[in-house]
């Protein structure tokens, strides 16, 4: 089992606590190619880098997807790599 599979297992069993009951994840993925920046969760659809007025970067119109358990995380992020 690699370290991404382990991680997600881990974080998926803390958010089985009664005291994370409110907590969901979201996987997001995003390639940066000779100056580009590429959705892998959207067919690499094109995005675009902007700073806020807190000069915070923020990519606009990432895809968010919700995985409910760490095989599903998994099978997004395969998917994100297929891309």
């Amino acid at each position: 089992m690699g370290l991404y599979a382990l991680a997600a297992r881990d974080i998926f069993a803390l958010l089985r606590r009664p005291e994370h009951a409110r907590l969901r994840v979201f996987c997001s993925a995003f390639e940066i190619y000779g100056g580009e920046i590429f959705d892998l969760l959207n067919g690499r659809r094109r995005l675009r880098a902007l700073e806020d007025a807190r000069a915070r970067v923020n990519i606009v119109g990432l895809r968010e997807v919700q995985v409910a358990d760490a095989a599903e995380l998994m099978r997004t992020m395969a998917a994100g790599n297929v891309q």
